[in-house]
């Protein structure tokens, strides 16, 4: 069995990818704080400066979770291949293997390898970021014939091969994204008062 891993050197692009946004994010809390104060001090500054540190200290604490879970996936990520199987391996996500036999087509897009199977709910992406990716497609020659896709302007994003087949959350998981999004929906509030109390007062 031939084991192929994703290559380490394009593991900083995936991070800078996922930071540009974070980063966006992370900046937000401190853009409304200063558009609000900047002209005169209010009554609720004080208050203000707790809410858009909390805000900060959030999204600093989801992107630092974020971070790891890419991290972990891309360093956990294997494609196994046999004479008989395919196996996608990842830590925290079940394996998914395909019978060569029963693979009904392969399909070359901009990203990656697209590999169906007749099996229903059997489909593996593999990212070109992998190891030896050529020989892998010659490697699959032998059993189906590798399509081109006539949309190869478009790729497919890098972590959507470590987001495939992801189960469904646990109960704590599922615990941790309500108080995610119950302080979201409680920061948006806050701030439309803290809004509509700013543009009644002018």
């Amino acid at each position: 069995m031939v084991e192929y891993a994703l290559k380490k050197d394009k593991f900083t692009g995936v991070i800078l990818g996922a930071l540009r946004l974070s980063i966006i994010r992370l900046l937000i809390p401190f853009i409304i704080y200063f558009a609000i104060t900047s002209r005169e001090t209010l009554a609720l500054a004080s208050f203000l400066k707790v809410l858009f540190a909390l805000m900060f200290l959030y999204y600093l604490m989801k992107l630092i979770v974020n971070l790891r879970k890419v991290r972990r996936d891309w360093l956990t990520f294997r494609i196994m291949l046999s004479e008989q199987t395919l196996i996608k391996k990842q830590n925290k996500v079940p394996d998914v293997t395909l019978y060569l036999s029963d693979i009904t087509r392969i399909v070359r897009v901009a990203g990656g390898l697209s590999v169906e199977s007749g099996t229903v709910g059997s489909h593996v992406f593999i990212p070109s970021h992998l190891e030896n990716y050529e020989e892998l497609i010659e490697r699959l020659r032998a059993c189906c014939v590798v399509e081109e896709s006539p949309i190869s302007s478009v790729a497919v994003p890098s972590d959507y091969a470590l987001k495939q087949h992801l189960t469904t959350h646990t109960i704590w998981k599922k615990l941790f994204a309500g108080i995610g999004i119950a302080f979201g929906l409680f920061m948006l509030f806050i701030l439309a008062i803290v809004a509509l109390i700013y543009f009644l007062s002018h």
